[in-house]
């Protein structure tokens, strides 16, 4: 399984970049909201999806929890990948997150992308979402330094995923920096 890249972005297309590492470049359909710079270095968490074409397609996500719901979305009867790329890239996931949380099924139905698949997104996910603990963008900042120091990168995300990040930075790494050193 191929969980993120780290590599630079020598190519920016509209929802696609191409990310080289040493002598692998890869293309990477992305989310149109994310920002990437030619020459600038990224990790990006990836999705691997099989098409019916017979075409092997890479999804990536500078936000860890937008790919999570990425893969959320194509779970559900009717989401494939590029119709979850496109409820993503319209609407930011924690938006639609919390409106899920929050029971506002009319308000999901009027998000850009969404209209009849509203009644799925919500009846599919709302159940789903329980344990889903949305994080900021400062999510993304603390499991690059977890994972720097040398931490497993799935044990990282578990981890953050628990914890309470409206904390101090350093105080969030000391408790994660505990708890994976216990799990």
């Amino acid at each position: 399984m191929l969980e993120s890249i780290y590599g630079q972005v020598i190519k920016i297309n509209k929802n696609l970049i191409s990310l080289k590492l040493e002598s692998f470049v890869f293309e990477i359909n992305i989310l149109k909201r994310d920002n990437y710079i030619i020459d600038n270095y990224y990790n990006i968490f990836t999705f691997l999806s099989f098409s019916a074409e017979n075409e092997f397609n890479l999804y990536g996500f500078l936000n860890y929890n937008d790919l999570i719901l990425f893969k959320k979305l194509i779970k559900l009867n009717g989401i494939g990948t590029k119709t979850a790329l496109s409820i993503l890239q319209s609407t930011k996931s924690e938006e639609l997150v919390s409106l899920i949380m929050d029971n506002k099924y009319e308000e999901i139905s009027k998000l850009p992308s969404i209209g009849n698949k509203a009644n799925t997104i919500y009846f599919g996910l709302k159940d789903k979402l329980k344990e889903f603990n949305y994080k900021s963008d400062g999510f993304v900042d603390l499991y690059n330094i977890l994972v720097n120091l040398g931490y497993n990168k799935i044990e990282v995300a578990k981890v953050l995923n628990k914890l309470d990040l409206s904390k101090s930075k350093n105080d969030i790494i000391l408790q994660a920096i505990k708890e994976l050193s216990n799990g």
